[in-house]
């Protein structure tokens, strides 16, 4: 009779590591008192892997016996598992596995035991959940508009990093929690988060940025914030921090959906192009970038300023297939709005003239390149970028 083949290393990791895998299946895929029999099973599988590594049996013997209890575990289910464990242990491991039983046979109950504290660690952490949305539902009830006014007076007072921070989280929730479209802040209050934008602490300026954003919705705000948007453009673009300028360029998109901010926000223009440029082409920062050139691009009015705006020819370069198609796609309604700004007959008919390095060299000049980034999208995956491609070349030719 030959003695059985040594363990290694590996091998030892590779038994360990099907063990745990087994046991996170398990978690996944089952719930409620299933899981004590399902992990069971799954540790019994990789334990009879290993007892048949030390074992003389053969490996059709060791398949058939973990076969045979996994039926069994499976169909008696929950109430006659603890009977079953006893009964495999008594007859047929003692009989097949020899001393080997009791230390596989505490890795099962380990690992069911294991499970099962995973498993009302998860509901517990549910049964939180639902009463921090209840608590969420009584303060909508609850809460008074005065609690704002006096958030406001404590943040003009406090002198510490710490406490500035804190109070902005308290107004943000404070607007979360509430219709923040009818909230309509006094002048006073609106400069208030407008110089904190001069903060050195970067978490100041962000909650800053949030709780402008969140104003945003109602109008009468928005007419006071016109007067904060070159201080908004000139921290969002000297940001080092992105979630800081991920912020700042969100607010700034918010404001760009009326119409009344775009004389403001398009001073902002070299800005967001440079910004673009140096973004990584899938990221966030791009996606809120075009976004403001798409809603700026409506605005007829401001065709020539956008035309003229100075880029760099690496701008051509967010039109390759591999870009984010959200992009895509709004980089293409972007140069469509601008394409039929420059042929309407009230531009048409001005002779106007662009600096070498504007946007409209770059676009729309006879020697333009994007008729040759264009022609790729036209096989594109996605229908609407496929689309756009096609309308724009066909207005370009």
């Amino acid at each position: 009779m030959k003695p059985a083949p040594a363990r290694t290393e590996q091998a030892e990791s590779i038994l360990m590591i099907s063990k745990v895998g087994c046991l996170v299946t398990a978690i996944r895929y089952e719930g409620g008192v299933k899981i004590f029999t399902h992990v069971a099973t799954q540790w019994l599988a990789v334990s009879t892997l290993e007892w048949n590594w030390n074992s003389e049996r053969t490996p059709f013997f060791c398949t058939s016996c973990f076969h045979l209890k996994l039926h069994s575990l499976s169909a008696q289910g929950f109430s006659s598992t603890r009977q079953t464990r006893r009964a495999v242990q008594s007859r047929s491991m003692a009989e097949t596995f020899g001393q080997n039983m009791r230390k596989n046979a505490l890795g099962v109950l380990v690992g069911a035991g294991a499970a099962y504290l995973l498993y009302n660690a998860f509901t517990s952490g549910g049964g939180q959940l639902k009463e921090c949305a209840g608590k969420v539902k009584k303060l909508k009830k609850t809460h008074n508009p005065e609690q704002l006014s006096r958030l406001f007076e404590q943040l003009e007072n406090k002198n510490s990093t710490f406490s500035r921070a804190a109070l902005l989280c308290e107004i943000l929730q404070y607007l979360e929690l509430s219709d923040h479209r009818e909230v309509a802040l006094m002048p006073a209050q609106i400069g208030i988060i407008a110089a904190l934008l001069e903060d050195e602490d970067m978490v100041v300026t962000t909650n800053c940025f949030q709780v402008l954003n969140s104003l945003a919705g109602n109008f009468s705000n928005q007419k006071e914030m016109q007067k904060c948007i070159p201080r908004i453009i000139y921290f969002t673009a000297q940001s080092v921090c992105l979630e800081q300028q991920i912020a700042g360029l969100g607010l700034i998109s918010t404001l760009a959906l009326c119409s009344g901010n775009h004389p403001e926000i398009l001073k902002g223009i070299p800005e967001y192009l440079r910004i673009l440029q140096t973004a990584r082409y899938t990221g966030r920062v791009s996606m809120i970038i075009t976004r403001i050139l798409f809603s700026l691009s409506t605005n007829r009015g401001l065709a020539y300023v956008l035309l003229n705006s100075k880029v760099e020819p690496a701008f051509l370069h967010l039109f390759n297939p591999f870009v984010n198609k959200d992009i895509i796609y709004q980089l293409l309604a972007f140069v469509g709005n601008l394409n039929e700004s420059r042929m309407s007959e009230n531009y048409s008919c001005v002779q106007w003239e662009y600096n070498e390095e504007s946007l409209y060299v770059l676009l729309f000049n006879s020697d333009s390149r994007l008729l040759n980034k264009l022609l790729p999208l036209m096989n594109h995956n996605d229908s609407q970028i496929k689309s756009a491609a096609i309308s724009i070349i066909s207005k370009l030719v």
